[in-house]
């Protein structure tokens, strides 16, 4: 039961950048990046929109990575009770 918070709050993380990514993608695009007015800008901003798109890009991904990894550490997979007699792997980080 003691993994149970720790895997609510990465879930949670998973759910707030999965949030945060559905809004931004919004504003910026894959289609904004592929467009031929993306290429009329000046190269300064082109370079702040490409790194906005793959900073937004890679909250995908990241939101991915956090709602596994909630989920595997509320199931007991990354418990590591066997090796170390740890109960949590919250216990690993106190």
């Amino acid at each position: 039961m003691q993994c149970i918070k720790p895997g609510l709050v990465r879930a949670g993380l998973g759910f707030f950048y999965l949030a945060l990514y559905q809004v931004a993608s919004n504003f910026i695009s894959d289609a904004v990046i592929t467009s031929e007015t993306f290429y009329e800008h000046t190269f300064i901003i082109r370079v702040v929109l490409l790194g906005l798109w793959a900073k937004i890009s890679l909250y995908k991904y990241i939101s991915c990575w956090l709602l596994t990894e909630g989920v595997c550490t509320m199931s007991g997979t990354m418990t590591y009770i066997r090796l170390s007699k740890i109960t949590c792997i919250d216990s690993v980080f106190d």
